[in-house]
């Protein structure tokens, strides 16, 4: 082996072997061109200036291969590693590697291939890399064949009016209708059907332009996901069944998007998926959950092609434990505004729960303190309150509740209150005002007697008070063609009943109570009654005193003539 190396350099270095600056050792050490003092098994050295005067001088050939060409088929083909001053200051190297152009009849390589730094950058193309690879062309790449595994930065007119590019894939880059897999950035000339600037990542095993397998970037932003000119700032185009989904993790869980053009099967109203989005659960910890966006149409099965219905966007949410069931229906959107919480067919802007289910569905509006709250809705089946519950002090709160029940004993309005409480579950609540079915009230209880119209279970203080009877008032005690009971007959009715004729007896009273109204009618009866006794009785006084005057009156005159006649006997 030595004895053929030995016989090789030589050969190789033929030019050189009487250099004074060269050592060609026999023993196996250095081998030195240009240097008598190698450091490495084979140093050259070019014994040039790389900055004479200052001046930087272009790198030198070091090391050159050649192979001659064959005679009328091909020219000499060399390449050949120049060295020479790469560093801004006074420190740095550079090395170039050369090689014969296309157009290259010599033996001395033309055409730049690559250049290495002192700073480990490394240039494609260019002699001053400024990145650990810089690429840079500024003729023109041949075009019309596929390449393989190829990176690729180019300039110059590439076909299809595109005349800058930036390619990285396995095939088909050399048009933008023949994209195998990359990533592709085009400046394409405006005649062409996508003008301006893109960046096109793309897919597609055929070697066939397809856009539905495409991420374009464009100028101005947008950004289009099967289409490689987006219109909007993302713009998501499936050409076959216009569905896209994003899914990662186990069963089916992680994330994911669908869209469905079609909401109808034949006449059939059939909401399709249009976002589906899920997280994988954690083993042992929690199941994974679903959440899902629906479009469709309302209103039934159509009658006819012109029986559209009304637009619904509807959520669901997977309920079972394991997420993996038939997802529920939460909330509706329907085309003429109506939302529906717990229902698809809302018949009201607002409306929580389907009619006919036995769900409490309430509305509840947290507050500040404690457990402040406010809640609106069914307290079970034929219960439903509207309660508000506000602070007392530092922890407790105190509640107030409209209460309509129907099944529970007191159907009707009940109008309740809660004394202050630490907790929402602890207040307990009492009836202060109750009204029935029948428009009858109570004050303190929930029964309300027979042909009453007001019932309080307890005291009560006014200032004032009116009660307007629908009776008539008893003014016609006055009335001339009336007669009074003779005193004799009212006399022998108390002796007897213990009570003014037409007053109710304390019996009554006990047990049947007081009817303020009517019994203050009777009142003023018996008092203009009496008033007319009190007339009558007056009007015989003084009757009486009259004739007792007019009897005085006689008895003076008797006296009179009896003295006159005493005196004349």
């Amino acid at each position: 082996m030595k004895k053929l190396l030995f016989a090789f350099i030589p050969i190789m270095f033929t030019g050189y072997v009487l250099h004074a600056q060269s050592t060609f050792p026999t023993d196996g050490s250095n081998v030195g061109i240009g240097t008598t003092s190698p450091t490495s098994k084979l140093q050259i050295t070019e014994v040039s200036d790389s900055k004479p005067n200052g001046i930087l001088a272009p790198t030198k050939s070091v090391f050159k291969l050649s192979r001659w060409g064959t005679p009328n088929y091909s020219y000499p083909e060399s390449a050949e590693f120049r060295i020479g001053h790469g560093g801004s200051s006074v420190w740095g190297s550079q090395l170039d590697l050369f090689l014969n152009g296309g157009s290259n009849t010599s033996d001395i390589p033309d055409q730049h291939a690559m250049t290495w730094l002192y700073n480990g950058n490394v240039g494609i193309g260019t002699t001053s890399p400024n990145a650990k690879l810089s690429i840079t062309s500024s003729g023109t790449e041949l075009t019309g064949s596929a390449m393989s595994n190829a990176f690729r930065v180019s300039a110059g007119n590439l076909g299809n009016n595109q005349n800058d590019e930036i390619s990285l894939g396995t095939i088909g880059f050399n048009a933008l209708n023949n994209i195998g897999l990359g990533i592709r950035g085009v400046r394409i000339n405006s005649g062409n059907n996508y003008p301006n600037t893109a960046v096109v990542l793309g897919f597609d095993v055929d070697n066939t332009i397809r856009e539905g397998g495409f991420i374009s970037l464009r100028q101005g932003g947008n950004v289009g996901i099967g289409t490689i000119n987006p219109g909007a700032k993302l713009d998501i185009l499936n050409s076959v069944n216009g569905s896209m989904s994003l899914q990662a993790g186990a069963n089916g869980f992680g994330q994911a998007f669908y869209y469905a053009e079609d909401t109808r099967s034949g006449n059939v109203n059939t909401p399709r998926v249009v976002m589906h989005l899920s997280a994988e659960g954690t083993p042992n910890y929690a199941y994974g959950q679903r959440w899902y966006l629906k479009e469709g149409k309302n209103g039934g099965p159509a009658a006819s092609s012109a029986d559209k219905g009304t637009n619904q966007l509807i959520f669901s949410t997977a309920t079972a434990a394991d997420g993996l069931a038939t997802p529920a229906d939460v909330m509706t959107l329907v085309g003429n505004g109506n939302v529906g919480i717990g229902t698809t067919n809302p018949s009201a802007a607002l409306q929580l729960g389907d009619f006919g289910n036995n769900s409490s569905n309430q509305l509840v509006i947290p507050g500040t303190y404690n457990f402040e709250q406010m809640r609106l809705g069914q307290i079970g089946n034929g219960n439903m309150a509207m309660e508000f519950v506000n602070h007392t002090s530092t922890l407790p709160s105190s509640g107030i509740k409209f209460l309509v029940d129907v099944d529970h004993g007191a159907p009707g309005l009940q109008l309740q209150y809660a004394p202050s409480a630490t907790s929402y579950s602890s207040l307990s609540y009492t009836t202060g005002l109750y009204m029935n079915l029948s428009g009858n009230v109570a004050i303190g209880t929930t029964a309300v007697p027979s042909g009453y119209k007001l019932a309080v279970a307890g005291n009560a203080i006014a200032e004032s008070m009116t009660v307007k009877l629908q009776s008539a008032w008893p003014d016609y005690v006055f009335k001339k063609d009336r007669a009074l009971m003779p005193l004799a007959d009212l006399k022998a009715y108390v002796d007897k009943n213990q009570h003014l004729p037409e007053i109710p007896s304390a019996a009554e009273v006990e047990k049947n109570g007081q009817d303020l109204g009517e019994m203050n009618k009777l009142l003023v009866k018996k008092m203009e009654e009496m008033t007319l006794y009190m007339i009558e009785k007056d009007k015989q006084i003084k009757d009486q005193q009259a004739e007792l005057k007019a009897q005085d009156q006689r008895l003076k005159n008797l006296e009179q003539q009896i003295e006159k006649i005493t005196k004349k006997g």
